[in-house]
């Protein structure tokens, strides 16, 4: 059940909230599924990086559909999975899309 640990169209009341409300999960990250759209870099429908390096890719050009994961507060809880994703233009924006900040574990 993702309820404890999500923010979902069913239970956001069509809104994002701030991150640490719900509970980790079994990985002890909060916040992985829900809330906010991830955007990426990855280009939809090849769900990958093409031709740039793996390393620092390039940037992605205007009008390029690429993919978002992880839910959001506006849609339903299949889309809550990292292995779920959704089109979108790189010009999108709005409430329900965000990003991820990442760095090394070292």
């Amino acid at each position: 059940m993702l309820d404890p640990a999500a923010w979902l169209c069913f239970n956001s009341g069509n809104k994002t909230h701030p991150i640490g409300l719900k509970r980790a999960n079994s990985f002890g990250l909060l916040d992985m599924g829900g809330n906010a759209f991830e955007l990426t870099s990855d280009r939809f429908p090849d769900l990958g990086y093409g031709d740039s390096p793996r390393r620092n890719p390039e940037a992605l050009g205007p009008g390029v559909a690429i993919a978002v994961r992880g839910g959001s507060a506006l849609a339903w809880s299949a889309l809550a999975r990292s292995a779920a994703h959704l089109a979108v233009s790189t010009e999108s924006t709005g409430p329900g899309f965000g990003l991820r900040l990442v760095r090394r574990a070292d």
